[in-house]
Formats: C-alpha cells, structure tokens, sequence
C-alpha cells in the first residue's frame, strides 16, 4: 500500500495525499481517487509535502525537487536545485505557511522558503537555428541522451563521465541540465536530441576564470554528428545570445589537451587564444592542460560586419 507523508485540504475541499507512490487527490463528489506521477510530470513520485497558494495551486515538495500544479489544467512546472532551491531532496512533512502566504520547505540542505506570487515563470529561451533548435532538456529526453552521452569517447575527452543507464541521464537532466541556459541540441530533421550546449555563469559550474559580466559556452555533440558543422551553428547562436540579449561583456571557451575537435569549434566560431593552464585537476580527477580562447564585444561584432 501507499505509505502517506502529507496532507493537504485545499479551498475547494479537495483532499490531497502525498505518498511513497505519488500525488493522491480524492474529491467529495468522486469517490475514486486520482493518482498523478512522474508519467504525469511530477518531478518524484515520493511527495514530502504540500501547501496551496492565494491562486490555489498546489505546491509539492519531493525527493527531486520542487513542483507546482495548476489543478484545472493538470499541469506541473518543476523546479530544481539549478533553480536556486536548498538541494533537490526534501524533508517528509517539512512544510509551512506563514500568514503572509509564505511557503517553507525543509530539505536535506536547509530550508526552502519563497512568495508563490513572487515566482515568476522564467521560460527558457528556445533558439533557432538553421538545422537545430535548442531548447531546455525535458526528463523524456533520457533516452536519447543515455544513446550519446553513454560513448566512452565523448564525455572522458570533456573532463565527465559516460552516462550509465537511462536512468543516470535522467539524473543528469534533473540537476546538472536544469541550470539556466543549458540547451539540447536539437535536430530539426528528426526532433532528436543529439547533443548539449549552454552558457555558464561565474556563480555555476564553469572552467575559466571569469569577471562579472563574463560567461562560459560548452558544448559537446553525438559521434554520429561529427563533422557536420553542427556544434560551431549552436555556438554563434549562443554567443549572439551572449552578446546581444544577455548582455556580456566576454566570452570564454575551454578545452583539455588533445581535444582537436573542441579546438576546432573555438576558431570556427571566431575565438582568440588567451592562455594555457597545466596541471588542472580535470572533474574525473586526473591532471590536464586545459587551453582557453574568448572573444570580447568588439570581436563579436567585427565578425557580424564582415558578414555584412
């Protein structure tokens, strides 16, 4: 049976369940309840705990993160560490409203405690391009990604580990590609995702050594793709992000040592080397050389002229 850590009476007098199994709502005029989960787009089907809000959503702490469900339309948005929460995993029954309409949930990490009006729907941007388009990833993309990001030969080269089930590409997707401005790459032709990209902060993971003002681009793509041109289209449509809507001053672009590919994709795109560190302790934990190239204002828009 379902073991019950929450409960909840919203204002139309819905009885709302949180269990080990999912998000349970049992209506006085229905006497069969409704179960919602992951399939359903809940986050974790471990559901910690509950509060409604003044437009009578229904917030939901759970193992993976935050969710917020508009009754009516059965519809979840979810929101991750890489959205500023205290860590992914709450604590069951850890849950509070203030009489301000604050809400406050217990996790792992500390307290999570925000304004549901406050909470603003920040949607990512979708960016086209001639043969892609780059959008946020989505849990359903899993698959696809496990089907590159499992190839000993791309992420090792890049300083991460290849993936190991579908499940751990989920993970990956909930925590690490829930940052602000991380993409997957896009194939028009086929609507698969075949890669990844993003633009990261100097308050995120990043390799250089940036200023405020400053960003990082990363990118890597499926070994089928190779050679396409297909990683330099997604990078100068980050970096007309950077420069135009984002608003940076720099832009930084890193490789390790041997990477010739990854090289390639900097001068493509119109980087200038800028230095060379050693001895850098890769994420997998051996010792690299790890190159930099950027590209300031002025560069970025000097090559948009000579396009002119």
């Amino acid at each position: 049976g379902y073991v019950v850590y929450s409960l909840l009476e919203n204002s139309n007098g819905e009885i709302w369940a949180g269990t080990s199994e999912g998000l349970v709502c049992l209506n006085k005029d229905r006497l069969t309840p409704v179960l919602f989960t992951t399939a359903d787009g809940l986050p974790s089907d471990i559901i910690c705990g509950l509060a409604e809000d003044e437009k009578k959503n229904i917030w939901i702490s759970t193992h993976q993160g935050i969710s917020k469900l508009n009754p009516p339309e059965k519809k979840f948005i979810n929101y991750y560490a890489g959205d500023g929460l205290q860590g992914n995993e709450f604590t069951r029954t850890a849950v509070f409203k203030d009489k301000r309409g604050k809400i406050f949930f217990g996790g792992t990490n500390g307290v999570t405690a925000f304004y549901p009006q406050d909470i603003t729907e920040i949607k990512k941007e979708m960016i086209e391009t001639e043969r892609l388009i780059l959008r946020p990833w989505q849990e359903n993309d899993a698959g696809a990604l496990f089907k590159y990001a499992c190839d000993p030969d791309i992420g090792p080269i890049a300083g991460w580990p290849p993936h190991t089930s579908v499940e751990n590409s989920c993970e990956i997707i909930r925590t690490v590609f829930a940052a602000p401005e991380t993409y997957a790459v896009v194939l028009k032709q086929t609507g698969e995702p075949i890669g990844s990209c993003g633009i990261m902060f100097a308050n995120g993971l990043h390799s250089a050594n940036m200023k405020d003002g400053e960003a990082e681009i990363g990118y890597w793509i499926g070994k089928p793709y190779w050679g396409q041109g297909l990683i330099p289209e997604a990078v100068k449509a980050l970096l007309t992000r950077c420069f135009n809507e984002l608003k940076l001053d720099a832009v930084w672009c890193g490789y390790y040592d041997g990477n010739t590919k990854s090289k390639r994709v900097c001068e493509k795109c119109g980087f200038k080397y800028h230095h060379t560190n050693s001895e850098v302790i890769s994420p997998l934990g051996d010792k690299r050389t790890e190159h930099f190239y950027n590209m300031v204002k002025e560069d970025y828009n000097a090559i948009i002229e000579s396009y002119q």
